[in-house]
């Protein structure tokens, strides 16, 4: 095999494989993101609209406390109690006729007496008979789906007992049509095309699907064994990966069991939908991949043919040097690789005495180099590290607090009045975590270099964009001493959060003087009268997560990472902050253009 081939094959063998090496480990990766994104996504769709759903049941709970608060209607059935007269028996129907009349929901009331014998229904289609008035219970409210005869579409059935005196004197019962329960349901834009949300519960052996279906005839029998095997446990939520649905279409699954409808919410997406973007990028890479190989094999046959050649002659010459003919060089036209190679043996004949220093010049000089690179990935590593161990600290608290709350709800161990309040402390500790994971990704976007950069009036700028978001004391004064010509090269958003982030800190550490903003020399300078900032810790407020308040109020500390976001800013904008040790008024900032 010629050397052209032996040069050639190889570099497009390497390349190929690094090639589909990396697009299948790209494809891989973006493939489980986004499996997590969706389940994580279908997940807390399932929790919202389980927290609607308890919504609207305790609305109509509400309503009918509410309606059983009515003084006239509890002294009719004080009296029908004691006397059982017809003519009072006509007054409460007589109530029930103006009850709720537009209430869409709501359609039907029903009252009966202490012995739960029908007084009075504003339909006047319910009788005896009716499974939820024969099971009800005399001391306690019930919530049920009730299914009269071969009907799937249930109604939502409310009882609340009326009593005096701790003695029970009627029952009231509210009859519901699921109308507002299914706009719930159905009514959202972050499914896509094939996701949906619909509610089942199991019926003696059947499971019913009984809210609106996007791909079949509402409500349905479901006899797909995988989704009734997944659906009619009740330890749940729970996320299921991949699923038939009731159409046997592959999808996943995220479930959530209401205690108050003993029903299942059942949050799907179809998973060909899920994977349509990952099969876009399957397509995109094989398209890139087949004009790359092309591309490659004519630069590399074009490259061999010419690298051949130059080695050829340098090989030639060089053979002529180490036969005694020292006086013939290589011609150097190029910078390249073979250039350095034929530079390098000119060097060699002509100082054939001094290739032994040369050659130890070459090693410290590399060596050196290596030593920078090592110590610059070191710094990345443990900054890397750093974070990783401060965010695993920051976020461990709050889940913590959110595990143990969800598993006391979980056990039942907290009431229904302790339920706002706990609802409360989780919804914090959630706003906690996005300001934590939003605080993390603007410092990851920060060392990203900034691509556009604007002239920027600085006096204007600080008047209309920073100084408008401060809050500083009566004692305290806000200057600006920067003229209304001065002007500065840079990306505003940046600009924006570097200044707010100074000044911010300037006005939570002083209580009475100034905080002044000046140029200098081309470079922006914010100093205070504030408490200033303890020498041993001047050397690493720029650095991620640390906090110089060493107080336990997270609101107040925040995370430490201002100052590392707004030096990373600057130094993507060719400028370096740092502080000014010896100003020992307060603190001193200062924005330098390098």
């Amino acid at each position: 095999m010629s050397i052209k081939y032996k040069i050639l094959l190889p570099l497009l063998l390497m390349v190929f494989f690094t090639i589909g090496t990396i697009s299948h480990l790209y494809t891989n990766y973006i493939e489980e993101y986004i499996q997590k994104t969706y389940l994580m996504q279908l997940k807390s769709l399932g929790s919202v609209t389980q927290d609607k759903v308890n919504l609207y049941i305790q609305q109509m709970r509400d309503k009918i406390d509410l309606f059983n608060t009515r003084l006239y209607l509890y002294n009719k059935l004080i009296e029908y109690d004691k006397s059982k007269n017809s003519d009072i028996k006509s007054i409460v129907e007589g109530i029930l006729s103006f009850a709720y009349s537009n209430d869409e929901d709501i359609i039907d009331i029903v009252i009966l007496d202490s012995d739960k014998k029908i007084i009075a229904s504003k339909l006047k289609k319910i009788t005896a008979k009716n499974k939820f008035i024969q099971n009800i219970s005399k001391i306690s409210n019930e919530t049920e789906l009730i299914f009269e005869a071969d009907n799937i579409a249930p109604q939502l059935y409310l009882s609340a007992p009326i009593f005096k005196d701790n003695q029970l004197i009627g029952i009231s019962i509210f009859i519901i049509k699921l109308t507002y329960l299914n706009k719930i349901l159905t009514k959202n834009k972050m499914l896509g095309k094939t996701g949906e949300i619909f509610m089942s519960t199991k019926n003696d052996k059947n499971l019913i699907l009984f809210t609106p279906l996007k791909f079949a005839t509402s409500p349905q029998l479901s006899r797909t064994k995988y989704l009734n095997n997944y659906i009619l446990e009740e330890t749940i939520p729970k996320t299921i990966e991949k699923a038939l649905d009731y159409r046997d279409v592959p999808v996943v699954l995220s479930l959530h069991y209401n205690t108050r409808l003993k029903s299942i919410i059942v949050v799907k997406k179809d998973i060909k939908e899920l994977m349509q973007p990952i099969n876009e990028i399957k397509q995109y890479q094989l398209i890139i991949l087949f004009i790359s190989i092309l591309f490659i094999i004519l630069a590399s046959f074009l490259i061999s043919q010419n690298i051949i050649k130059r080695i050829k002659e340098i090989v030639r010459i060089t053979s002529n040097i180490s036969n005694g003919k020292t006086k013939e060089r290589i011609e150097v036209s190029t910078t390249d690789e073979l250039g350095i190679l034929a530079t390098s043996v000119n060097k060699m004949a002509d100082f054939i005495l001094n290739a032994h220093a040369i050659s130890e010049a070459k090693v410290k000089s590399q060596t050196k180099l290596l030593r920078e690179s090592n110590g610059k990935l070191k710094q990345n590593n443990q900054n890397l590290s750093t974070m990783i161990k401060s965010l695993s600290h920051d976020i461990k608290t709050p889940l913590t607090i959110i595990d143990g709350y969800l598993e006391e709800i979980e056990d039942g161990l907290v009431s229904q009045n302790e339920l706002p309040k706990v609802t409360a402390i989780l919804k914090k500790e959630t706003a906690y975590l996005n300001e934590l994971t939003t605080e993390s990704l603007n410092y990851i976007q920060s060392q990203k270099s900034t691509k556009t950069k604007e002239t920027i009036f600085l006096k204007s700028f600080l008047d209309k964009e920073v100084y408008s978001l401060l809050r500083v004391s009566k004692e305290v004064k806000l200057q600006c001493e920067i003229d209304d010509k001065e002007t500065i090269e840079f990306n505003a958003t940046a600009l924006k959060k570097i200044l707010i982030n100074i000044l911010y800190n300037a006005t939570k550490h002083t209580s009475k003087g100034s905080i002044t903003t000046k140029v200098e020399n081309k470079n922006i300078i914010i100093e205070d009268t504030g408490i200033g900032i303890d020498p041993k810790d001047r050397e690493s407020i720029f650095e991620p997560f640390v906090c110089l308040d060493k107080s336990q109020n997270r609101e107040k500390n925040g995370f430490g990472l201002g100052l590392s976001i707004a030096k990373n800013l600057a130094d993507n904008n060719g400028y370096k902050l740092s502080l000014d040790t010896s100003y020992s008024d307060g603190c001193r900032f200062v924005i330098k253009n390098i």
